[in-house]
């Protein structure tokens, strides 16, 4: 770690980055939000373990972490590497690599790391190209295809929290980062696309299910001191609260979504729409080809306490060949029946789930793996 700018020792996996917007949310007393983005780039944090280190990195950590303490130091986002594709000669400024892997900006500086050396030389960005960047400055070294990766390494500082844990000849450390300079969400030269339902985000990806929902609303109980209770809510419905994990591949692209998707949302200022992937309604019998009723189960529930509720006017039918199709419910005054807006697309209907209408909480975790990252988040169901 003979760079003291940098922090060039390998963390261990996962490596945690986390989103913080700011959202001023304003709820009437009935419930209705209007909600107010007070930040249009999230503040960035990182936390990094690193095992197993050497007395000569200890020593450059601790000196680098006296800096640090007090100044602005690159920190390389190791989970946005990206292997050079060509060799580069030293005293050219152009290197090449697949940049939809990395997340590099014009005007950020970036680190160019050797796997198995540990050498480092640091740069700022030029341009940034599709195939790789253009360095303000020419490399000082030649840079081996394969062997070395560019690594985007933004300015930021280390939290007080920071810790060195060192026996008789190892040691580990963790080191916890925010990011100083406010960037784009948005990867240049991105391919990503969103779908949309009702002029409305559809998150279409499979999140895991392993965590259940939680119920809220709010009441208070009054008895007059008479003895008699009245219960009585500021809420004209319930709200629904999810912790989502989905898995992103850290294959070409795949995270651009997830950067489009927060982009457009900034955090809880814009809802959007998700499946519960469950199934949440029953079918009473098999409707006719391109019927707009639906004979359920569950109508009078749903007409009574979900309908009304702008969170619940919409489901997701998924079909036994596996594709699935987004219906707005326009009227559920039968009991024992919904209408949709527009005719269903097949009548081999395995699962009729919620599409609830949600925003995201201001926090959102990325634990970052070797090939794979979770992404993580709260939301909770709107009515607007």
């Amino acid at each position: 770690m003979a760079n003291f700018d940098v922090f060039d020792v390998l963390p261990e996996v996962p490596v945690t980055e986390q989103w913080d917007y700011l959202t001023d949310i304003l709820k009437s007393y009935n419930g209705t939000e209007q909600r107010i983005a007070l930040r249009v780039n999230p503040r960035v944090q990182m936390e990094m373990r690193y095992n197993a280190l050497s007395p000569t990195q200890r020593r450059s950590m601790y000196h680098t972490l006296t800096r640090a303490m007090v100044t602005a130091y690159a920190v390389p986002q190791f989970q946005y590497a990206a292997p050079l594709t060509a060799d580069a000669a030293s005293g050219q400024a152009r290197v090449f690599f697949d940049n939809s892997l990395s997340n590099i900006r014009a005007g950020q500086e970036a680190v160019l790391y050797n796997a198995l050396t540990g050498a480092t030389e640091k740069f700022t960005v030029l341009t940034v190209e599709t195939d790789g960047a253009t360095f303000s400055t020419n490399l000082a070294n030649a840079q081996a295809a394969g062997q070395v990766v560019c690594v985007p390494s933004p300015s930021a500082s280390v939290s007080p929290s920071a810790n060195i844990n060192f026996g008789a000849a190892a040691g580990d450390a963790t080191l916890r980062t925010q990011t100083i300079e406010i960037w784009d969400v948005l990867r240049p030269n991105h391919a990503a696309s969103l779908t949309t339902f009702d002029s409305l985000t559809l998150l279409d990806k499979t999140f895991l299910n392993k965590t259940g929902e939680v119920f809220n609303y709010r009441r208070e109980w009054l008895d007059g001191d008479t003895g008699k209770i009245v219960q009585k809510s500021r809420d004209n419905y319930l709200q629904v609260n999810r912790a989502l994990e989905f898995e992103s591949s850290r294959s070409a692209g795949d995270l651009d979504y997830w950067r489009l998707l927060f982009n457009t949302q900034r955090g809880g200022q814009v809802s959007f729409l998700l499946s519960t992937q469950l199934p949440d309604l029953t079918l009473t019998s098999t409707p006719a080809p391109a019927a707009t009723s639906l004979l359920i189960e569950e109508g009078t529930v749903y007409a009574t306490y979900m309908f009304p509720n702008g969170a619940f006017k919409r489901v997701a039918l998924e079909y036994s060949d596996g594709t699935a199709t987004s219906y707005h419910v326009v009227n559920a005054a039968d009991a024992t029946s919904i209408t949709l807006a527009t005719g269903i697309s097949s009548t081999s209907i395995s699962k009729i789930s919620f599409l609830q209408r949600v925003r995201a909480d201001d926090t959102i975790r990325f634990d970052h793996y070797q090939d794979v990252t979770a992404v993580k988040f709260k939301v909770t169901t709107v009515e607007n």
